[in-house]
């Protein structure tokens, strides 16, 4: 047998021995955390999410052993294989961090799940865990391809004369990515400060083309760059973290989970209060929408003969709470319509009385 054969079959049986022993400490891994999964309940999801990271990273070091076996032999092609092993290392190693950053994020979410607390605090609390799982994940995958880069000697030559001139790139790059640097300190803000979270009902002051409207929306999705609400209809409106903390906005849920909703109707001065609010306690309690903790009518204004009537509601989300004022302006309206008729605001106009002419002319003799 030759040597090059021979190196080469010495190669293979070593790394074949790399995954064999890699595969049994895995499984003894898997079977420790069987065995504790009722102290360590988290362990045994993070054995099962590292799985494929961790055969891919084996997998790379049985080639890197190969590739040392063989390093002596000639040829241009062993310098690139062990480049790309490099590579993936790097992309390896990567992948199983982020994994466990996200493992971790789950169990702790879940472990949250079983502490008595109120539904604003959680929101709090899931909103603040979920961003440090970003800011941990893009730190991690930007240390990452920094690291690919400087595996190139062009780039890490050029990575010297970088940091030779740091003052001048730093103001150059700070100018180029001042919007984008901006919306994610802004992002990092609005989570520390907790005055946006995720579930939380807000109202922020929106334009369209050159209509300018309060929008009610629930957070969706708050990122390091942009917030995402979900509209009543479906739609998402997407705005910078930035607005947040430049423009003014409504939290309804800011410190409490009570949603409540209100519809302004125009009656006539005359119109019995008593009987709105007895028909708009039946249309709440008949309906599936209405939460049951609060509902309320009350006059809010007046001017001359027409009074405004505030019917308020609460819900459990924004969804059920749209649909609840819409119902309820609808049949309190066909109430008017049907049983209080006077009570619709009508413009009252007295014509001026005009002389006839035969009265003109007595007038005048």
């Amino acid at each position: 047998m030759s040597d090059t054969a021979e190196s080469i079959l010495r190669a293979l049986l070593a790394a074949t021995s790399v995954l064999a022993a890699a595969y049994l400490g895995f499984a003894l891994l898997q079977w420790v955390a069987r065995r504790y999964s009722d102290r360590y309940p988290g362990l045994l999801n993070l054995v099962d999410r590292a799985r494929r990271p961790f055969r891919f990273l084996v997998g790379l070091a049985a080639a890197q052993v190969v590739s040392n076996r063989i390093a002596h032999l000639k040829g241009g092609w062993i310098d690139t294989f062990e480049h790309a092993l490099q590579i993936g290392t790097i992309v390896a190693l990567v992948w199983l961090a982020v994994t466990i950053v996200s493992a971790i994020e789950d169990q702790i979410l879940k472990n949250d799940l079983k502490r008595e607390r109120s539904a604003v605090d959680r929101r709090r609390f899931e909103t603040q865990i979920t961003l440090l799982r970003r800011l941990l994940t893009a730190s991690i995958v930007s240390i990452g391809v920094v690291a690919v880069l400087l595996t190139f000697p062009s780039v890490a030559s050029i990575g010297t004369t970088l940091v030779a001139s740091a003052g001048l790139i730093s103001i150059i790059a700070g100018l180029a990515a001042q919007t984008s640097l901006t919306n994610v300190f802004a992002g990092i803000q609005l989570a520390l400060s907790d005055s946006v979270r995720v579930g939380d009902v807000i109202v922020v002051n929106s334009q369209i083309g050159t209509d300018t409207t309060d929008t009610t929306g629930t957070v969706t999705q708050l990122t390091l760059t942009h917030v995402e609400m979900r509209l009543w209809d479906g739609r998402v409106l997407i705005l910078p973290s930035a607005y947040f903390i430049v423009q003014p906005f409504e939290n309804l849920t800011r410190n409490r989970s009570l949603l409540i909703g209100t519809v302004s109707i125009d009656v006539d001065l005359s119109t019995p209060v008593d009987d709105i609010r007895n028909e708009v306690t039946r249309i709440l309690q008949g309906s599936d929408l209405w939460d049951g903790r609060r509902q309320y009518v009350t006059v809010s204004n007046v001017v001359g003969t027409v009074r405004t009537l505030q019917i308020g509601m609460s819900a459990a989300n924004l969804d059920d709470l749209t649909a609840l004022q819409a119902l309820v302006r609808e049949q309190i309206t066909e109430y008017l319509i049907q049983e209080l008729p006077d009570s619709l605001v009508r413009t009252r106009t007295e014509p001026f009385s005009i002389p006839k002419p035969e009265e003109e002319q007595s007038s005048a003799g």
